[in-house]
């Protein structure tokens, strides 16, 4: 029996039903686990794949038909559109996975680290028994030291961590709706009351609170990181009523809080979402040539 997906967002996400769309996820990690040997280091095809391994296109595609086989999706007249979301989910649904088996792996070697020993080959670990010694020898080897080393040092780069969990702005949004419902039911304005959703999303998500009785937002004495940016948050909100700021777009006063451009298309404070609905008063704006030969200027 085939479970129904019946929404979808407009990144490829399962929304509806609620309890389909979380076994869509749970079975994301299934098929991975069952299907992609431990062997294989890579998800993704390195730009000089020489000398590694990867997963191929045709063992994606097998994992993809593989999940497919539990679930049907939303049914669409037409058809260019039911085969463009279908393409849409298939991104989504491989890109969880490469999540959800690099993090596995991540487990099993931390484990076998600390135990000293190779995990019990059973159950759902059954199919990996063989490719246990490849897989340790890829992690004892040069390429993965260097690899690891790198990782570490971008991970030191990173000047903010966000504190959303797995559900992400998703599940977070709701929540901070109901917490400014509730203080403002008590005659309590948010902080964040005038601020744009984006940012007030990513300052939420990155560690400051809301003090239920001043509506002010609070940081941790420990994280200065988002307590500087929240200064630098206000000063340019406060810039831009002023008309000190021109904000153009993507260029707001988040991005010249913290200094640094978008990345890829995504829009900080609300997740995997691109520019153009993130911004929709500008969407018809992203392949204007007009408008960024005038940044230029």
């Amino acid at each position: 029996m085939r479970l129904r997906i019946e929404v979808v967002d407009t990144e490829g996400k399962p929304l509806l039903p609620a309890r389909n769309a979380t076994k869509f996820v749970h079975q994301c990690g299934v098929v991975v686990r069952d299907n992609v040997p431990i062997s294989i280091p890579l998800w993704y095809k390195p730009a000089k794949p020489e000398g590694f391994i990867y997963v191929s296109e045709e063992l994606k595609t097998h994992i993809w038909n593989k999940l497919m086989a539990h679930f049907t999706l939303p049914v669409l007249d037409d058809r260019e559109k039911a085969e463009k979301m279908r393409n849409k989910v298939k991104h989504w649904a491989l890109k969880k996975m490469a999540e959800q088996f690099n993090k596995w792996k991540n487990k099993l070697y931390r484990e076998y680290l600390d135990d000293k020993q190779p995990p019990e080959f059973s159950g759902t670990l059954e199919s990996q028994r063989n490719h246990w010694d490849a897989f340790l020898e890829y992690k004892d080897s040069e390429k993965a030291k260097e690899k690891s080393a790198k990782n570490k040092e971008n991970a030191k780069k990173k000047k903010y961590h966000h504190k959303l969990g797995g559900g992400g702005y998703r599940s977070a949004e709701p929540k901070w709706d109901r917490t400014e419902a509730e203080m403002r039911e008590n005659g309590v304005i948010p902080e964040t009351d005038e601020w744009a959703r984006r940012i007030r999303n990513w300052s939420l998500a990155h560690g400051l609170t809301y003090d239920k009785e001043t509506g002010a937002l609070i940081v941790d004495d420990e994280n200065q990181p988002i307590a500087e940016a929240k200064k630098s948050i206000v000063k340019a909100i406060e810039d831009r009523q002023k008309g000190k700021l021109i904000t153009d777009r993507e260029i707001d006063e988040l991005t010249v809080a913290l200094g640094n451009k978008e990345k890829g298309g995504r829009a900080r404070g609300f997740g995997n979402t691109p520019w153009k609905l993130a911004f929709p008063e500008d969407a018809d704006t992203y392949r204007s040539r007009e408008r960024a030969r005038k940044r230029k200027e």
